[in-house]
């Protein structure tokens, strides 16, 4: 294949035919689809199983856009006055970064179901459906093969549970959004452990029927007690999905908390595990154009990311991997020269608190255009223009506010508004189609596919974790 088409995703003659062969394997039915999984190898894969770690983690910073990695970076600098540590691994000889495409198959933008499932199965999904593939083949998630194979997991997220990403290395399910009939086979096929929010779905009553062994856990400290050696460990630590970094109360867990207690659990299976991490908020508040929300978001990520390179580097015999699943609004810094660098430095330095979220529930039913602009100048600490006050009077009022309709909501105004003061701008509230970034650290590091699509780094895990 010539570097331009595997810039473009075409493929060549031999990975066609390849394909073909493959498509008519589905098109027979499940246990073709089977077949075809297990043959989602990446060149060499086979050759190298015996120098495989025992262990593997994967973080997934969800929605994370390619320019994030720059912008989280300077934030770090700011407040914490140190790079994050993804960028010190990407600029690191001891880690190994590259790109990865993430379309999905009924589209170049992906959502996080079919990219979860392109990680868990090596297989394209159309966007929404969870390891249901597009002729209703379900090929057998990670995590299941995993526990076929005595190999603990576990699943740690911000969101619900039963959220895409995390569902998707569990569940065959074709549409994400029943997340009651998911959460079900969740805890029927359960991984050891799972740790985020969604109280409202894995119900007690519904824990008790699929999962009657579980240790289910709801608070912070029972979380920082440490989890029980034996048996499997669901901590649900809110309602819904858990709050952004920078409105988190007290009683809720952070991501490296929730990590570090994982690993502690998982480290003591004798054969060793699969740990999936991911900051799922980050994705929310690139939707929201909320870019302190999505910052705070992912320097939280990065600590977890820390707590998992500190265990690897301790052990020597543990893969970590760094990415994201999609790009999401493209947030960029794009004032010019001192203008910018004012902007990013009162973004970066400034006193401001809480989500848009968070300043829009503080009011209650008191939600009038002039007392959600007060509540956002004090959150933010910030004075708005008389146009930017009349352009959020207006959205709020129903007025279209841009051409791009999609841009045509509150937060994106929002976005806007502040783009204004803090000089960085989204492109829109949606996913997007540009390549993400991808690191690895530990065994087999320098073995992972370059610029190839998500789904190839199905095979480099299934291989690492010696299930090729």
């Amino acid at each position: 294949m010539s570097k331009d088409d595997t810039r473009s995703g075409r493929l060549s003659r031999r990975e066609f035919v390849g394909a073909s062969v493959a498509a008519a394997a589905l098109r027979g039915g499940g246990s073709s689809a089977r077949a075809q999984q297990e043959r989602q190898v990446a060149p060499g894969m086979r050759r190298i199983n015996a120098n495989a770690p025992k262990n593997v983690i994967l973080m997934i910073s969800d929605g994370m856009s390619p320019g994030v990695m720059q912008l989280a970076d300077d934030f770090s600098l700011a407040r914490r006055d140190r790079h994050t540590l993804w960028m010190e691994l990407c600029q690191s000889d001891r880690a190994t970064t590259t790109m990865m495409s993430t379309g999905s198959a009924n589209g170049p933008v992906t959502d996080s179901a079919a990219a979860g499932t392109a990680f868990s199965t090596g297989l394209r999904a159309n966007n929404g459906a969870l390891c249901v593939l597009p002729d209703g083949a379900r090929p057998t998630p990670l995590g299941q093969r995993l526990k076929a194979a005595n190999r603990a997991t576990g699943l740690v997220t911000t969101t619900n549970v039963a959220h895409a990403t995390p569902a998707a290395f569990i569940a065959n399910h074709p549409s994400r959004h029943e997340y009651d009939a998911i959460a079900s086979q969740m805890l029927a096929k359960r991984a050891d452990v799972m740790l985020g929010g969604g109280r409202e779905h894995f119900t007690e009553s519904r824990t008790k029927t699929f999962a009657p062994a579980a240790t289910v856990w709801r608070t912070r400290e029972e979380l920082l007690a440490g989890l029980p050696s034996e048996g499997p460990v669901i901590g649900l630590f809110n309602e819904d999905h858990l709050d952004y970094e920078m409105d988190r109360p007290d009683d809720q867990p952070s991501l490296s908390e929730m990590t570090d207690a994982a690993l502690a659990r998982l480290a003591t299976d004798p054969n060793g595990f699969f740990l999936m991490v991911e900051g799922g908020r980050v994705d929310h508040a690139a939707h929201a154009n909320d870019i302190l929300s999505l910052l705070h978001d992912q320097l939280a990520f990065d600590d977890a990311v820390r707590i998992a390179q500190r265990f690897a580097d301790e052990r020597g015999d543990t893969l970590l991997i760094v990415t994201s699943d999609h790009a999401n609004a493209n947030p960029g810094l794009t004032h010019y020269a001192d203008k910018g660098a004012r902007g990013f430095a009162k973004l970066a330095t400034g006193e401001g608190e809480d989500s848009f979220g968070a300043i829009y529930n503080s009011l209650g039913h008191r939600r009038e255009p002039a007392a959600f602009i007060d509540a956002l100048e004090r959150a933010r600490k910030i004075t708005l223009r008389d146009t930017e006050r009349l352009a959020i009077e207006r959205v709020m009022s129903g007025e279209p506010m841009n051409a791009f309709r999609d841009m045509d909501k509150l937060w994106t105004v929002l976005g806007g508004v502040l783009a204004n003061h803090y000089s960085v701008a989204f492109c829109s509230p949606n996913h997007t189609a540009d390549h993400v970034w991808l690191t690895t650290m530990g065994p087999m590091a320098r073995r992972v596919p370059t610029n190839r699509h998500i789904t190839d780094l199905h095979a480099y895990i299934a291989s690492a974790l010696r299930l090729a």
